[in-house]
């Protein structure tokens, strides 16, 4: 098998048709903004704390832990680096009685991000003995795309 060639964070946004933003300093006492006025993490108002879709889908997981479908799950465990400078952190881990392990990023009922995409097909083709997931919540349910 070839080694795998890795794409640093200008090629990666090449490729989506973007540009590098100039870095920006964050004040570590404010909490972050609301969706809508370019905050990075949408509706969450803390850093590392579950906004409503999360915290849904953390009560499922903990339901098909119960019922023994999964082993164990786990909210923001790991960050994947995709590229030179390009991190990816996905929602949830769950990990499967057959040791099969599942990558979920979890959306909202709106339209899903070029770059998220970019993002979970990138680690779908350099981790590919993970399997990547995209559960998106609408109004008649959930919604499953896998990588």
């Amino acid at each position: 098998m070839p080694p795998q060639q890795t794409m640093s964070q200008d090629e990666v946004l090449a490729l989506l048709g973007k540009t590098r933003e100039p870095a920006r300093s964050l004040d570590i006492d404010k909490p972050l903004k609301k969706r809508g006025d370019g905050s990075r993490y949408g509706k969450r108002e803390v850093k590392g704390q579950m906004n409503k879709t999360e915290a849904e889908f953390a009560l499922i997981c903990e339901s098909r832990k119960r019922n023994g479908e999964i082993v164990h799950w786990m909210y923001h465990a790991v960050t994947f680096v995709l590229a030179d400078g390009l991190r990816w952190t996905p929602d949830f881990v769950l990990l499967f009685p057959d040791f099969v392990q599942v990558c979920v990023d979890t959306k909202g009922a709106g339209p899903i991000s070029d770059t998220s995409l970019a993002k979970i097909k990138m680690a779908a083709k350099t981790f590919f003995w993970i399997t990547f997931v995209i559960e998106q919540k609408k109004k008649d349910g959930w919604h499953r795309r896998v990588f």
